[in-house]
């Protein structure tokens, strides 16, 4: 299993997940530090994996999310859309593999790209009147939840 440190200054530490049956000794959880990302200049604040896990995302204080390869650990994309910080990433779950992965920030917008190039997709969603800083789809991808500061 894989887990991510979800807040870091600049840096995204990436951990493997053992986990020990009860009658192993030592038992419990096992964690080893797997990679670390720099190519943040800011705080990241959420970071999420596609359902493949081909790639990862990662939102930043800059506005910026940051799109990693998993395979190489090499940033491969930036994206610009939010005008200002970027709070929460999450790629839908399509069984195969993410079509698209949202984005949210202070700007009170949800974004979409699409994983296939990256771009955007579809006009951004305006429902909140403050921060959105948590986003999750469901488990078929067909709807996505967002939370903000506006009680929304």
């Amino acid at each position: 299993m894989l887990v991510l440190l979800r807040i870091a200054f600049c840096t995204l530490l990436l951990l493997t997940c053992e986990l020990r049956p009860q009658d192993s000794k030592p038992a419990g959880i096992a964690f080893n530090l797997l990679q670390t990302l720099d190519g943040h200049n800011d705080v990241v604040f959420d970071v999420a994996i596609s359902s493949d896990g081909a790639w990862l995302a990662s939102a930043c204080h800059d506005g910026k999310v940051r799109i990693w390869n998993t395979k190489t650990w090499k940033l491969t994309n930036t994206l610009a859309g939010h005008e200002q910080q970027s709070y929460a990433v999450a790629f839908s779950r399509e069984k195969k593999s993410s079509r698209v992965l949202a984005s949210s920030g202070m700007d009170n917008m949800v974004r979409f790209w699409n994983v296939k190039n990256w771009e955007p997709e579809g006009k951004p969603l305006k429902g909140h009147t403050d921060d959105v800083f948590a986003l999750d789809f469901s488990a078929d991808g067909k709807w996505l939840a967002s939370a903000g500061f506006d009680s929304k």
